[in-house]
């Protein structure tokens, strides 16, 4: 970006567009460690569960009857200055974490202006234990990317905190939102009013209960995964995890890459 080419666009004099450009550039973004927060206090939080179901499965009243909440009293986890953070560690010995983000930035504003400007996102972070660098996986924001799970692979996270019942519910509908596979059927359903009655506190037989699971599961049921060159791809337009050979991607993952993911991830029997 120059002056000149600032001036251009925005129909600007270039000592107008200089300034900008030299405000625009000294903005400086504090570094993700020293925004991270530990979320696991939200778990406590009907709220939090209801607006972070609710990129899921988009049924107000529906996630107002389990949580006991209208819409107006779910709580929106999202600050300034501060991103909760939600680690669970995976079989494979490597982390996932959910971040929720605000990022304070600036924008460009008509007339070369430089303008506040705040972004939320929800991230689904992978830090796999190979010691290489870590991916996001998903996101929720304005434009949802993903899924950045399998059904075998959520359960599996799932279930690794067991016998702890709670623990492992709060995991598997932490990462629902993530979730998207053809695979995901009645069992998915039935694990998921399990850990809604759980965290809830409802019946798991009351109506309501298996009424959500199955929304959740309605949602995240239509991408399909394949195997191609040994690691799970999933062809989704906006899922990080699609296959190299798909031309209609902007940013494919190596095959390395790929496989990196899967042994993240992978389930026990897949190991």
């Amino acid at each position: 970006m120059t002056a000149e080419r600032l001036a251009a666009d925005f129909e600007v004099d270039l000592e107008r567009a200089r300034r900008a450009l030299d405000e625009f550039e000294s903005f400086e973004r504090q570094p993700a460690s020293a925004l991270a927060v530990d979320g696991s206090a939200l778990f406590t939080e009907p709220g939090f569960w209801a607006y972070h179901l609710s990129s899921s499965g988009k049924d107000v009243a529906a996630l107002e009857a389990v949580f006991g909440l209208p819409e107006a009293q779910w709580l929106r986890p999202f600050h300034t200055g501060v991103w909760p953070t939600f680690t669970i560690t995976l079989p494979s010995g490597g982390a996932a974490l959910v971040v929720y983000r605000t990022d304070a930035m600036v924008t460009l504003e008509p007339g070369c202006v430089v303008g506040p400007h705040t972004e939320y996102m929800v991230d689904f972070w992978l830090a796999p234990g190979d010691g290489g660098p870590g991916m996001t996986l998903a996101q929720l924001s304005g434009h949802w990317f993903g899924p950045g799970l399998r059904w075998a692979e959520l359960q599996a996270i799932a279930r690794d905190a067991l016998p702890d019942r709670l623990a492992a519910a709060r995991r598997l509908l932490l990462l629902t939102p993530f979730l998207g596979d053809a695979a995901a059927g009645d069992e998915a359903a039935d694990h998921l009013a399990e850990a809604l009655a759980l965290v809830s506190g409802r019946d798991r037989l009351s109506a309501e209960v298996p009424t959500l699971a199955g929304i959740l599961v309605d949602r995240s049921s239509e991408p399909e995964w394949r195997l191609w060159n040994d690691v799970w791809v999933n062809d989704e337009y906006y899922c990080m995890r699609s296959s190299p050979d798909r031309e209609d991607r902007n940013h494919p993952w190596p095959v390395e890459q790929l496989r990196r993911v899967d042994v993240a991830l992978a389930p026990g029997h897949e190991a």
